[in-house]
């Protein structure tokens, strides 16, 4: 007997189909773009890298919709990101310094802002003076609450080196804190 000539054979779905890029930014947006103000400093640039992330992610749905995790695979991504926002930053500061006069910063008055910000800032600043390696681990073990295991596959490093980064950060943050009268024996 012949198949009615209304069926039809169903294609595959294409893996952008698998693969809900919508669904996932009202996942996991918020959470990316703690990740990387906490990765590269507050500033315009944070919405540019986590848009960036979703791009990525939409061009690699076939990555994606293979990954174990799509939050650690998004972490990634926004980690990658993030290492070039800050080699892009540092190579425009250096020339800044080459060619011109750099503009100051802009000062939030004290007066203006409750000390429980201010403390937060301050925190973040001595989180930004790590070394880049270790302010990863930092971020992405303390703040973000990855394993070491997820942390480790996601830099592409050995679990023991997420531990070694991790023990070494928490010696520097320490000692950066008191210098700053932020921890116990710092002066206020």
């Amino acid at each position: 007997m012949n198949a009615p000539a209304t069926a039809r054979v169903k294609a595959e779905p294409a893996a952008t189909d698998a693969v809900d890029v919508g669904a996932l930014f009202d996942a996991h947006a918020a959470a990316l773009l703690r990740l990387v103000e906490r990765l590269t400093g507050p500033g315009g640039h944070v919405e540019d890298v986590v848009q960036d992330v979703f791009l990525v992610a939409h061009r690699g749905a076939d990555a994606l919709a293979a990954a174990e995790s799509p939050r650690a695979w998004l972490y990634g991504i926004a980690v990658n990101l993030c290492r070039e926002e800050r080699r892009r930053r540092r190579r425009r500061e250096g020339l800044w310094r080459l060619w011109g006069p750099r503009e100051a910063a802009p000062t939030v008055a004290a007066d203006d802002v409750a000390a429980r910000r201010q403390l937060g800032e301050r925190v973040r600043a001595c989180v930004a003076a790590l070394p880049d390696a270790q302010r990863e681990v930092v971020v992405l073990y303390e703040l973000e609450g990855l394993e070491g295991a997820a942390i480790a596959a996601l830099l592409e490093i050995p679990v023991n080196t997420v531990w070694t980064r991790l023990h070494a950060a928490r010696g520097r943050l320490a000692g950066i804190l008191r210098k700053r009268g932020l921890g116990p024996g710092g002066e206020r």
